[in-house]
């Protein structure tokens, strides 16, 4: 079912076969035919070829959804464009929880969902204005800007609402159903890879690089 959300929010503009959709008003019986599965891997294939996914254009605004489920976290980053009538997305990410983090109550998950996507993708988004999409309601309150934080917050949304304080942003809700491309990603995450030795000279720079303040023109000049 989390494909098929991730499906649905992709696949209208570039899918041919109309034997996938139909009135899900109508009362129909559930069948799965040769064509639907035809139909299903041209979804599959097609949901990261270059028709769905975009270049970067600092001239555009950036959307950033984000989800968490019992074993992971996921994200997109991408643009609203209406002319497609949905999200054209630059990026796809994704990562298991550890131990401690399958833990946590959900609103915690959402939140550490957020804070990690925005981490991840921080060149494109430190220095410009950006939305951030979550289909958990209560975080809009806490780290929206119309107010402040709660008076009694936990320590740990607390230090995540701080590290947010760095970005400038808004912040919707969207409906669990409408929000399948980050559910997707949260409940098959990527499973971690072997720690991979750097040489010197990489170790060195990289951590510099991140320290440093970065307007969205200057990445755009890399």
């Amino acid at each position: 079912m989390a494909a098929w959300g991730m499906s649905e929010v992709n696949a209208r503009m570039f899918c041919e076969n109309d034997v996938m959709w139909y009135d899900e008003n109508v009362n129909l019986r559930f069948f799965w035919s040769k064509d639907c599965q035809v139909g299903f891997e041209q979804i599959k294939k097609e949901i990261c070829s270059p028709k769905v996914l975009v270049h970067y254009d600092p001239s555009l605004h950036l959307t950033l959804a984000s989800d968490a489920s019992p074993v992971g976290i996921g994200c997109v980053l991408s643009y609203g464009i209406s002319r497609w009538l949905c999200e054209r997305p630059i990026a796809f990410a994704s990562r298991t929880l550890s131990g401690s983090e399958k833990k946590y109550s959900q609103i915690d998950k959402e939140a550490l969902s957020i804070v990690w996507a925005v981490k991840k993708f921080y060149l494109y988004l430190k220095g410009r204005r950006f939305t951030l999409i979550t289909d958990h309601k209560p975080l809009v309150a806490i780290f929206g800007s119309k107010r402040g934080l709660p008076v009694l917050p936990s320590t740990r949304l607390l230090h995540y609402a701080l590290i947010l304080q760095s970005f400038e942003f808004d912040i919707i809700f969207r409906k669990t159903i409408e929000h399948g491309n980050a559910d997707f990603l949260s409940r098959l995450p990527k499973t971690p890879e072997e720690l991979e030795v750097k040489d010197d000279i990489t170790i060195f720079q990289m951590p510099q690089i991140e320290t440093l303040p970065v307007t969205s023109k200057e990445n755009g000049d890399w």
